[in-house]
């Protein structure tokens, strides 16, 4: 009897550690350079409307394939890389074409 209460509790805390680590692996903490909103970016510790546009700018060029990238824009060196490292992540730009694509303009 008592094995079988043991054996039911490792099965159930061996499913719940995968479940657990399963949706983890499913939204990766951070935001993705590629596909974040000028809105998204400028929640980003030292990333105002210029930065955010700057940053929407080169990835239409240069679609970001590491957080490096980052130190690539106009006023983002080491120091502020090193705070926003931990925010940030790049997945891959295949994902979401759209994403990298000018958004549209109205006109007048």
């Amino acid at each position: 009897m008592r094995r079988d209460l043991w054996a039911v509790f490792l099965m159930a805390l061996f499913l719940g550690l995968m479940a657990t680590r399963a949706m983890a692996a499913e939204a990766p903490p951070g935001l993705d350079l590629n596909r974040a909103t000028m809105q998204e970016l400028m929640q980003l510790p030292g990333v105002g409307p210029k930065r955010a546009e700057e940053i929407v700018r080169y990835r239409l060029q240069h679609p970001f394939r590491r957080t490096s990238d980052l130190m690539r824009i106009k006023g983002i060196g080491t120091r502020t890389f090193v705070k926003l490292r931990p925010l940030v992540r790049v997945d891959a730009a295949e994902a979401n074409p759209a994403a990298l694509t000018k958004p549209e303009t109205p006109t007048s």
